[in-house]
C-alpha cells in the first residue's frame, strides 16, 4: 500500500504529527504548498488526481 501524509502547518505542531505518523507509514511528510505547486506544475488536470 502507498501512503502519503500531506499536512499544512502555522505554528509547526501538524509538522509534527505529520513527522510521526510519516514515520510509522514509512513515508515522508510533504507540505500542501508543494503538492499544490506540483498539481497547478502538472500536464494533468487537477481534478484528475486521485
Amino acid at each position: 500500500m502507498d501512503a502519503a501524509v500531506v499536512y499544512c502547518s502555522q505554528t509547526g505542531s501538524a509538522k509534527t504529527y505529520a513527522s510521526w505518523m510519516a514515520e510509522e507509514l514509512g513515508c515522508t511528510p510533504e507540505p500542501l504548498d508543494n503538492i499544490e505547486t506540483a498539481a497547478a506544475n502538472a500536464s494533468i488536470p487537477r481534478n484528475a488526481m486521485p
